[in-house]
């Protein structure tokens, strides 16, 4: 089951949010993610403040589709190695940008390396996968014989119509 879009869930909040100490009293990533080892839905704090940007960011990188996928599953990454973060940083955005840029990477390789596999086959697998073989039906005009009946009587059809209503010809 895929997780709601970013998307939707980022124009619910506002485009930016305040950061550690800026908020005036309200709890710096560190303490949300020390908070978290004790109680896990607290680290839905931490996505709420910093999913929208996070998207955004991978969006310009990946695409939209893409994106999705990436930050669920970085926020994923980042929920189960949150015993690993440095308490010493109040901000949790470099930590998540470096897990969201390294799975984008990873992305890019696995393309990569796809794109070199096909090409060393020599068959693209888009054009083989069409049942009459490849590009024939971008290729080759349809045959007289599947023209609807009027157009086939039409001296001179070329399997577009050749009277201008159905009664003539």
């Amino acid at each position: 089951m895929r997780p709601p879009s970013i998307d939707l869930i980022g124009s619910l909040m506002p485009e930016t949010v305040p950061r550690g100490s800026a908020l005036g009293g309200a709890e710096s990533d560190a303490v949300v993610v020390q908070r978290s080892l004790a109680d896990p839905a607290v680290f839905g704090e931490i996505f709420r403040r910093h999913a929208p940007a996070l998207h955004r960011y991978v969006a310009r990188r990946l695409g939209t589709a893409d994106a999705d996928d990436i930050v669920a599953e970085a926020f994923h990454i980042a929920f189960r190695e949150r015993h690993r973060y440095d308490a010493d940083r109040p901000d949790s955005r470099p930590w998540l940008w470096r897990i969201a840029t390294n799975l984008v990477r990873r992305r890019h390789r696995s393309e990569t390396r796809a794109y070199r596999a096909l090409a060393r086959t020599g068959t693209d697998p888009v054009m083989e996968a069409s049942p009459n073989g490849p590009s024939s039906a971008w290729t080759r005009p349809p045959s007289p014989a599947t023209w609807p009946r009027p157009w086939r009587a039409c001296p001179g059809a070329t399997g577009t119509r050749c009277c201008s209503s159905p009664g003539e010809g």
